[in-house]
């Protein structure tokens, strides 16, 4: 079943606050680019770890999990995830 999570803005980012960012963790620590805590904060290890992954896959490295990197992601094995922009004028 696809991951995905509806945000007002299309990329996650350090000091976010996700119930995504686990997923990202796992799959990051799996491919040995993270070795940190396995919990839904948007880190300093966890964007270390994505412009690790980011500078090997030819991304901009700017540790910020946007579309490009989660299609990357998805080449390498994520799987179905996706961050859902929705407009919010409140």
């Amino acid at each position: 079943m696809p991951l995905s999570i509806i945000t007002n803005r299309t990329y996650l980012q350090e000091n976010d606050l996700s119930e995504i960012v686990p997923t990202f963790k796992q799959f990051l620590n799996k491919m040995g680019y993270f070795t940190g805590e396995i919990n839904s904060i948007f880190g300093y290890d966890l964007r270390s770890a994505v412009i690790q992954y980011q500078t090997l896959r030819h991304l901009t490295a700017d540790g910020v999990i946007g579309n490009k990197t989660i299609n990357k992601m998805r080449e390498d094995g994520l799987g179905e995830v996706s961050i859902e922009y929705i407009y919010n004028d409140n």
